[in-house]
């Protein structure tokens, strides 16, 4: 799902990778270089963001073989079984005819989403993700490590019900 968001997202541009690179036979030709320019805090942002705001679940495919955005219904994915199911895609890259999403079940898928909008809803009201606990926001927006049992940076904020920085 990162790869996917890096490709589709215009302020990253991750190059589609071909999945003929990793097919362990002849020659491989050298991959695309790509850097990314944007400072980790920022991106992590713009994830969580897109996968809870913009992404189209249910009816969008996460597919790093095409790297760009398309519907389930649509003709690329013919193969993909259940696309007609308002559930998450996510497309094998290498096994077109398989749906990665057969790995969650219901409950888990919905677990899944909340967690990247709670991920997301943190993060815009300046806290921290669950499993974040590592990482501060700072009131300038940056992220800066906790010690352990430490102070964290200046004008740092933890969620409420974390305890004092």
């Amino acid at each position: 799902m990162a790869i996917y968001f890096l490709q589709v997202h215009p302020d990253f541009g991750l190059p589609l990778l071909s999945t003929q690179l990793f097919d362990g036979f002849g020659h491989m030709p050298p991959a695309p270089r790509w850097e990314c320019r944007a400072p980790l805090p920022g991106a992590l942002r713009q994830f969580f963001a897109f996968y809870a705001r913009e992404f189209e679940w249910g009816r969008e495919v996460v597919s790093v073989r095409l790297g760009r955005r398309c519907r389930a219904g649509g003709p690329e994915f013919t193969l993909l079984p259940n696309a007609a199911d308002h559930r998450l895609h996510v497309e094998d890259p290498f096994l077109t005819g398989r749906n990665l999403n057969c790995v969650l079940g219901l409950e888990q898928e919905a677990q899944l989403q909340a967690a990247l909008r709670a991920a997301e809803a943190a993060l815009r009201g300046g806290g921290l993700p669950l499993g974040l606990g590592g990482v501060a926001v700072s009131a300038g927006g940056g992220l800066g490590l906790l010690a352990a049992g430490g102070d964290g940076p200046r004008g740092a904020r933890r969620p409420s019900g974390l305890g004092p920085l």
